[in-house]
């Protein structure tokens, strides 16, 4: 026969396991689904694990933002590609049969900047960037 848990032991593990199910289910002995569905009932536990991945995704878009600010290209195309989706970043080209979004028009590879000039954009930005912290340090 297995165990019945109280909403307040299944809190005190979720909070243990920072809101991660699987490793909480773990933990107390039971099967993940069985936890999912006792959380779907306890808006308590539900909040729980909603504040842990809250805070989870809060220190995922510091780092990135630190990773942007240093001129860290990858970081910079990933905001760019999904933050910066209404500026019309990341959109690519339109499938068969869609239409081009009205804001954007077919990409002329005459505007694409040259290798070295997006480097010197990205040197101006990590030197400017590095100006800044070195005037706050003092």
């Amino acid at each position: 026969m297995t165990r019945h848990h109280t909403i307040a032991e299944l809190a005190e593990v979720l909070e243990r396991a920072y809101g991660h199910v699987y490793m909480a289910a773990n933990m107390l002995g039971m099967s993940h689904q069985a936890l999912y569905k006792r959380i779907a009932k306890s808006p308590d536990l539900a909040e729980i694990c909603e504040k842990h991945r809250g805070t989870l995704v809060d220190t995922a878009e510091i780092q990135i933002r630190r990773l942007v600010n240093q001129g860290d290209f990858a970081a910079v195309k990933f905001v760019l590609s999904t933050l910066g989706r209404d500026r019309g970043y990341g959109q690519g080209s339109p499938g068969p049969g869609e239409p081009s979004p009205p804001h954007t028009r077919p990409p002329d590879p005459a505007d694409e900047p040259s290798e070295e000039e997006v480097d010197d954009d990205l040197a101006r930005l990590a030197h400017a960037n590095e100006l800044k912290r070195t005037q706050k340090a003092s």
